[in-house]
C-alpha cells in the first residue's frame, strides 16, 4: 500500500458542485454540515464540478458535460464502493443557469428546484440504490460575500439552512 493511503477511510458521498469561483470556498466550508459529519467529512466525499452543477448535467446543448458526469460517477462508484449518496449543490445567480435555462431570472429558486429534482430522478433511474440530496447556496442576508446552504428537503431531509464559515 502507498504511503498516506488508508483503506479504512471510505468516501460515502459524491458531491456535484458548480465551478463558480465565488462559491468554492463557501462550498468547502459547509460540506461538513451538509454531510452531518464535522469530524470526518474531509475524508468522506468525492467532488465533481461542472458549470451549473445539476443544470450542467441535465442541459442538452453540450451533451459531453452530462456524459462526463455520468462517466465520473460510474468510476467513483467502482473505486469507492461505500458511496451511497450523491449531493448536488447548486447556487443562485448562476451563469450557466442564465445561459441554459430560459426564464431563470424570473424564478431562480424555482429553476433550481425543478432541475435538481430532474437530476435526482435521473441519478435514481441510473443507480437505483443511491440517495440524492439537493442543496442550494444563496447569498446570506445582507452579504454579497458570504453564502448559506439550504437543503431543498429531499430523501427525508427537512429543509434546513447552514451558514458557510467566513473566509
Amino acid at each position: 500500500m502507498a504511503i498516506g493511503i488508508s483503506h479504512k477511510v471510505q468516501a460515502t458521498h459524491l458531491v456535484l458542485s458548480c465551478i463558480d469561483h465565488r462559491c468554492t470556498d463557501d462550498l468547502v466550508s459547509v460540506i461538513p454540515d451538509i454531510l452531518n459529519d464535522a469530524e470526518n467529512a474531509w475524508d468522506r466525499y468525492d467532488l465533481i464540478s461542472l458549470p451549473g452543477a445539476s443544470k450542467g448535467v441535465m442541459q442538452t446543448a453540450r451533451p459531453s458535460w452530462g456524459e462526463a458526469f455520468w462517466d465520473q460517477l460510474g468510476v467513483a462508484l467502482s473505486l469507492h464502493t461505500h458511496i451511497d449518496t450523491v449531493v448536488v449543490v447548486d447556487h443562485l445567480e448562476c451563469g450557466a443557469y442564465r445561459h441554459f435555462h430560459p426564464g431563470y431570472e424570473a424564478d431562480m429558486e424555482g429553476a433550481h428546484r425543478e432541475v435538481t429534482a430532474a437530476f435526482a430522478a435521473e441519478v435514481q433511474r441510473r443507480h437505483a440504490g443511491l440517495k440524492v440530496e439537493r442543496w442550494l447556496l444563496e447569498p446570506a442576508l445582507g452579504s454579497d460575500l458570504t453564502w448559506e446552504a439550504r437543503c431543498l428537503g429531499t430523501d427525508g431531509l427537512a429543509e434546513r439552512v447552514v451558514r458557510c464559515s467566513p473566509h
